[in-house]
């Protein structure tokens, strides 16, 4: 397989979108000429102008790979397709991507497309489908009825394709096995991605940004977007509850505050706060320039990552690539992860975690451990590497279910 069509995802409204495309781009790089794909990334009208915190295009850092092409797909191809397929049926949906072809032939010189998350696409094209989590299921209350019933609907029509499914974790493949046992003849796939860093990442002076935040010497870093289920409100409990007893920890935490389940969610947090007077301990900076994110990493004193469900946590990827001490909930992803420095609490148990993050505070000092990044600068480079690896092969199984069709 020579060309591979590629769906940028995600945006501000999700960082961990981003941040898979990135990942996956990155450790293609990595792989020798003769096995690397050309890829024609797809930046659709939802993300082709989303912007990162300096204003820049996400897209825009793509360029520097040779082997990318990045294309701006014109509005009407997929309402093209989407109106046919509704008004004719399936059989009419392919003459749509007749036509088409001819006005994105970049994207017609590919056999296969992934991720694939929506509709069938366009195009005379193998799907490699993608599926983050199957939080919804696992979590109904988290999210409105509304949604639930259009996410069932999506995947159901997703998965009438029999097209290969890819998952981030066995965590995933388990839900996945367990809520749609009409799916059984699916056959799903398991790719663990893998975060990356640059070299430029290593060297950077993590004092002096953290400075420029004006960030205490020693604290502990939450990286999660404030969305419901990563439980800002856990670690925010279990300081108050080590203030109390006369033990005070800083915290710094970076995201977006956005979350479309729960708009009042982010408020309730600022509440606590308040009500706590937690006011100087813990620092807020909301989304911040990923370089520099990477820097509050390797500074921190250790890594807290609260969440109450994960597909695979790219936090726990991050801190791993730096070498860092995590404190995890116990969920079954976050096991699966099994960073090498990775301690555990009972997830949603304040008590638990205000005890292990106190006893962690007490073993720790602020970074970067030079030592250890060099050591996990080794290994993360051959796991980005396997990551490639798995990843095609993947996507020749994909090329060849397209050439028996042809």
């Amino acid at each position: 397989m020579k060309n591979l069509y590629m769906v940028m995802t995600g945006g501000v409204h999700w960082m961990g979108g981003v941040q898979y495309t990135r990942n996956l781009l990155h450790s293609l790089s990595l792989l020798p000429s003769r096995k690397r794909p050309n890829v024609v990334l797809s930046v659709g009208a939802k993300t082709k102008n989303t912007k990162d915190s300096r204003g820049d295009c996400f897209s825009s850092e793509f360029l520097h790979y040779p082997f990318v092409r990045i294309i701006n797909e014109p509005r009407w191809v997929s309402f093209l397709h989407k109106f046919m397929r509704r008004k004719f049926g399936v059989s009419a949906s392919k003459i749509a991507g007749f036509v088409t072809r001819y006005f994105c032939w970049d994207v017609e010189r590919c056999s296969v497309a992934f991720p694939v998350k929506g509709h069938p696409l366009p195009y005379n094209i193998e799907r490699v489908l993608w599926i983050p989590d199957f939080q919804y299921k696992v979590m109904p209350d988290n999210f409105p009825q509304e949604n639930r019933d259009k996410r069932d609907q999506l995947y159901a029509e997703m998965l009438e394709s029999k097209s290969l499914l890819v998952v981030s974790s066995q965590s995933v493949a388990n839900d996945f096995a367990h809520y749609f046992p009409e799916h059984s003849d699916v056959p799903v796939r398991i790719l663990r991605f893998r975060s990356f860093m640059r070299d430029a990442d290593y060297a950077a002076d993590a004092v002096k940004i953290c400075e420029s935040y004006q960030l205490p010497e020693k604290f502990i870093y939450l990286p999660n977007q404030f969305f419901l289920h990563k439980k800002h409100d856990v670690a925010f409990k279990a300081l108050a509850k080590l203030k109390q007893a006369g033990v005070n920890i800083s915290l710094v935490s970076t995201g977006s505050s956005a979350d479309f389940r729960a708009s009042d969610y982010y408020q309730s947090l600022m509440d606590i706060i308040k009500t706590e007077g937690l006011e100087e301990q813990i620092k807020i900076l909301g989304l911040i320039p990923r370089d520099e994110q990477i820097q509050i990493y390797r500074r921190a004193a250790f890594v807290l990552q609260t969440s109450s469900f994960e597909g695979w946590s790219t936090s726990i990827e991050d801190a791993a690539a730096l070498g860092k001490t995590l404190l995890m909930s116990d969920i079954g992803t976050h096991k699966e992860q099994a960073p090498q420095y990775g301690n555990y609490f009972a997830c949603d148990d304040v008590n638990a975690l205000a005890e292990q993050m106190k006893l962690q505070w007490q073993q720790s000092s602020p970074g970067p451990d030079l030592s250890r990044e060099a050591d996990a600068r080794v290994h993360n480079r051959q796991q980005c590497v396997d990551f490639a690896d798995v990843f095609m092969q993947i996507m020749q199984e994909a090329h060849e279910r397209y050439m028996k069709k042809q």
